[in-house]
């Protein structure tokens, strides 16, 4: 009884210990506009679909692109209003906390987001955006593996030039692996333990 509570105890320090990380596209490229590099630097994230673009400094503002920076001047955006998707190399799972969402061209763009674990749909959250700027959602998706963002609908800004379904994205919030972190913890006690109890 006393081992459940050690290892409750590990699994509750472990897991609140968890901080997210976020990616701002800031420290992708110095480039106005590229392919988003996969994997995203410093992490297994995979990106497909993506461009990354120097929203600040774009050309054809007044747009979304420049109205939903959050942060830096960079933001991601679905090439050719195409799904785009973001996948963990090697088997590896993360949690998907959040991101700044809004459109580049319309008002009332809906954007899917779902959350998968294999081939298994574990989440689904359907969105709307504005053109205006960005606006923060929550989505809360644990342990999954991959990720989909699929953009439709809404009006045309008529105060923009461009058009198109294109969502964007900024300050994408998540927490990498955190069921082999804990796994890691237990691993390390047992054998703490185990050690305890050979050398006496």
């Amino acid at each position: 009884m006393k081992r459940l509570f050690l290892i409750m105890a590990v699994i509750l320090a472990v897991c609140s210990g968890l901080e997210a990380e976020v990616l701002n596209f800031d420290d992708v490229t110095t480039e106005a506009e590229v392919m988003m590099v996969s994997p995203y630097p410093g992490t297994v994230l995979i990106w497909d679909n993506f461009m990354v673009l120097d929203a600040a400094g774009y050309i054809e503002n007044p747009s979304g692109f420049g109205n939903c920076v959050v942060s830096g001047d960079y933001v991601v955006y679905n090439r050719y209003s195409g799904t785009a998707e973001v996948t963990a190399d090697g088997g590896e799972r993360f949690n998907f906390i959040g991101a700044y969402l809004g459109a580049a061209w319309r008002d009332g763009l809906e954007i899917a987001v779902r959350g998968y674990l294999g081939i298994e749909l574990k989440y689904e959250q359907t969105v709307m955006v504005d053109s205006d700027g960005s606006t923060w959602f929550d989505f809360n998706y644990n342990l999954i593996d991959r990720l989909s963002f699929s953009s439709s609908g809404g009006d045309q800004n008529m105060e923009m030039m461009g058009s198109g379904a294109q969502f964007v994205m900024d300050d994408f919030t998540y927490i990498p692996e955190p069921g082999t972190m804990v796994l890691f913890s237990l691993s390390g006690l047992f054998l703490s333990r185990r050690r305890k109890v050979v050398t006496h």
